[in-house]
């Protein structure tokens, strides 16, 4: 995310912290991604990264759709988002994610 002169961090612009688990817990939120924005729980914008975010929401990519709390379809636009998320370590975002990200990128 590129930082300009007095803008706020995204978490600060609204943007829900979301920090990648490699297993799903008690404390953790499981999502998956589809590909279907009509077949999504929610439409989230990605507004890039947010490191040192105060309580960042702890989410689980799960393999499975049918295990997911949340089906999650990424949008390209943020005004067709319901939720705006930044990621807090994008270093341990899973395939899943990346492969979603990348579909943004292509819609045209």
């Amino acid at each position: 995310m590129a930082s300009c002169g007095l803008a706020a961090p995204a978490w600060a612009q609204g943007a829900v912290p979301l920090f990648f688990v490699d297993a799903p817990g008690a404390q953790t939120f499981s999502i998956s991604f589809t590909e279907r924005q009509f077949n999504a729980d929610e439409v989230w914008f990605v507004t890039g990264t947010c490191r040192d975010t105060p309580d960042p929401a702890p989410v689980y990519v799960t393999p499975l759709e049918l295990d997911a709390e949340l089906k999650v379809f990424l949008s390209r636009y943020r005004f067709t988002a319901v939720r705006s998320v930044c990621i807090v370590n994008q270093e341990a975002a899973p395939p899943a994610f990346w492969a979603a990200y990348e579909k943004t990128q292509e819609q045209k």
